[in-house]
């Protein structure tokens, strides 16, 4: 028999998996795997026949604030922004940053008007970040929201493209 440690390599498995799945920058979930999060919920619902909802949040302004201040406040914007959503999420929602400066959270569980209330509570936490400039000045962001229902006759596709459009 052989006894061969096997830790680093899991060590390393380890660590591709979360980068795969995880933003570098926010630390929430990337796309992709918001992507394969959503198709399960979806599933789920679709089985279960239970109410399942997407946001869909956009900062607004940021490539102003980018062109404007710098690529590293941009960056500290969307690691204050995903914190400030992740914190004011449910423990079953599943946040993740879907593109640049957008974030899809994904409501299991919840209809429309639940989620509308959810996305108030989100807009109202956001508009009180505070993001610190080089200049001793603080800068305040504000965010669009797009909320969307899942149908039973839709696709996750079609979920989102209804999310973005609200």
């Amino acid at each position: 028999g052989a006894i061969i440690d096997i830790t680093e390599q899991k060590t390393l498995e380890s660590k591709l998996q979360h980068l795969a799945s995880y933003d570098d920058l926010t630390g929430i979930y990337n796309r992709r795997e918001g992507s394969r999060q959503l198709k399960k919920r979806v599933r789920h619902a679709h089985r279960k026949n239970s109410p399942l909802t997407v946001m869909l949040i956009d900062l607004d302004n940021f490539k102003s604030i980018n062109d404007t201040f710098g690529h590293e406040t941009g960056d500290n914007i969307l690691i204050a922004a995903a914190a400030c959503l992740a914190d004011h999420s449910r423990a079953n929602d599943i946040l993740c940053r879907y593109g640049g400066e957008e974030f899809l959270i994904i409501l299991p569980e919840t209809n429309t008007e639940e989620a509308l209330a959810i996305a108030e509570r989100h807009r109202k936490a956001l508009t009180k970040l505070s993001v610190p400039l080089a200049s001793d000045k603080n800068l305040h962001i504000t965010a669009s929201f797009g909320v969307s229902e899942f149908r039973s006759d839709e696709s996750e596709r079609t979920l989102m493209k209804h999310a973005d459009v609200a």
